[in-house]
């Protein structure tokens, strides 16, 4: 097939996608191999009940999708002998051993926060075992946030990482 017919067929996927009855509002499909992208497109839009198009550089909230690649990617550096599961995260992200445990709020409803007990490690962060958490499950990180003025983790801004931690790290088994 050449690639002219291949994203002919591959568009028409997209736009079918979008225009059935029950299908999503927009879609962006990109296929690589080991030379890179050799399929790119977009159809529908952005947002429900507006017109921007979707386009192949649109932004996604994808949330926990995320953590199944992360998982996969962190994993294969760990085979590859890059990184260890019981490295500090700091040594990757110098911002999270800045991260402060919440330990409730003063009589004015500002947050209270102390040094976490240790360090948070990559394994806490494969495991969930952090203390990490979204505002969203979360009313004493809500809380936090809008006391410091800290955007929400939907803004996908680096500012809205830069939250508290809503436990110490917890102990966890053997991390290798």
């Amino acid at each position: 097939m050449t690639q002219a017919k291949m994203k002919s067929a591959l568009d028409a996927v997209l736009k079918q996608s979008v225009e059935r009855h029950g299908g999503v509002p927009g879609v962006v499909a990109m296929a690589t191999d080991r030379h890179g992208n050799f399929y790119e497109g977009a159809a529908g839009t952005r947002e429900l009940g507006n017109d921007s198009p979707m386009t192949t550089d649109s932004v996604f909230a994808i949330f926990s999708t995320t953590k199944a690649l992360a998982g996969v990617c962190v994993m294969q550096l760990v085979e590859e002998g890059k990184i260890s599961l019981s490295d500090a995260a700091g040594k990757y992200v110098p911002e999270i051993d800045e991260l402060q445990v919440l330990d409730g709020f003063d009589d004015n409803g500002q947050p209270k926060t102390r040094s976490a007990r240790r360090k948070i490690t990559v394994n806490d962060l494969m495991l969930h075992t952090s203390g990490l958490c979204y505002e969203f499950f979360s009313a004493d990180d809500l809380k936090y946030r809008t006391a410091r003025k800290i955007p929400t983790i939907v803004s996908s801004t680096f500012a809205a990482i830069r939250t508290v931690l809503l436990h110490d790290p917890l102990i966890s088994m053997s991390t290798e």
